[in-house]
């Protein structure tokens, strides 16, 4: 089989399907390497303002408090790697634009093993958390009692690797669902076209193989064509259509001998080869119709793991 039997522009519709489903796939993985989710999980409203009795008040720990909750946290390592001490300039800091900070509970660290530390400042409007390391899918769980009477609550951090913390603090019965990235989109157009390509490709291949095998059995016979204008007229066969182009370059590399002028021995023979070597080469569609049908299969499997995972 010669290697132009593929054609110039499927090798480059081939190139850029490809680019186009594992390039933003690469990115995307590369992207999400690191990630830090703190989510809120609970809120407990434990003291709220009395409007009835004007002259009731609360304290804690010696300090009046008009209204006293309690969030809970739970700090996640959503990455695909580890998140070390060394990776950190800036440590994670949860900060509460109103209210104060009254206390600070670790409720729970999976695994048990996980070490935390943490220092609120002296105006109780922040937290400073200290991670030696957090594996991934490794995750804190804390609680904040504060004066606050709302879920307000911003995190940040400088972390290589990770752009910024991502916080959740929307409380609700559904699933969190992170937004899908430009890269699934991406993905999911290429494949969903590529997908309709491969459908045609693998229609074209049933023709070009049955077309193959009746030359291969003698079912079709290929004439010995005495001039090119009885070989224009029999290309243009209905059968013939799954080999339309390369029996047109065929033509095309004849177009030097005058139509009505009969052809050599040699010119004969060398034609009939020609075409039956391109009616019985199906190798580079099948190749095509392959590489297309892996591309179609990774870029489905990654976007629905993405859809479905977030």
């Amino acid at each position: 089989m010669r290697a132009q039997a593929i054609g110039l522009t499927t090798v480059v519709g081939l190139a850029l399907a490809t680019m186009g489903i594992i390039v933003p796939i690469i990115w995307d993985q590369y992207k999400s390497r690191t990630e830090l989710t703190l989510r809120l999980v609970s809120r407990s409203v434990i003291v709220s303002p009395s409007k009835e009795i004007e002259k009731l008040q609360f304290s804690y720990d010696g300090t009046t408090v008009p209204s006293l909750s309690r969030l809970e946290f739970i700090l996640t390592n959503s990455g695909r790697t580890p998140i070390r001490k060394t990776d950190t300039i800036s440590p994670l800091a949860v900060h509460l634009p109103t209210g104060l900070i009254l206390e600070v509970r670790i409720l729970e660290t999976v695994p048990s093993e996980v070490e935390v530390g943490y220092l609120i400042d002296p105006a109780r409007k922040g937290i400073i958390f200290s991670l030696p390391l957090l594996n991934p899918s490794d995750y804190i769980r804390f609680s904040i009692l504060t004066t606050a009477d709302n879920t307000n609550v911003q995190a940040s951090a400088r972390i290589a690797g990770v752009s910024g913390v991502r916080s959740i603090t929307a409380l609700s019965d559904e699933p969190v669902r992170r937004p899908l990235s430009w890269q699934v989109y991406a993905v999911g157009f290429v494949t969903a076209f590529l997908g309709l390509i491969f459908l045609v490709g693998l229609h074209r291949l049933g023709g070009e193989e049955l077309l193959a095998a009746a030359v291969t059995s003698g079912t079709l016979i290929v004439p010995d064509f005495q001039t090119i204008m009885e070989y224009e007229s029999w290309v243009t066969g209905p059968l013939l259509k799954w080999k339309a182009v390369e029996l047109k370059k065929i033509e095309k590399s004849y177009s030097g001998i005058p139509r009505g002028n009969a052809l050599t021995a040699t010119q004969r023979s060398d034609l009939a080869s020609r075409i039956r070597r391109a009616l019985t080469t199906t190798q580079a569609a099948t190749g095509a119709v392959i590489t297309m049908g892996l591309l179609v299969v990774i870029g489905a499997v990654y976007t629905s793991i993405r859809v479905f995972n977030r």
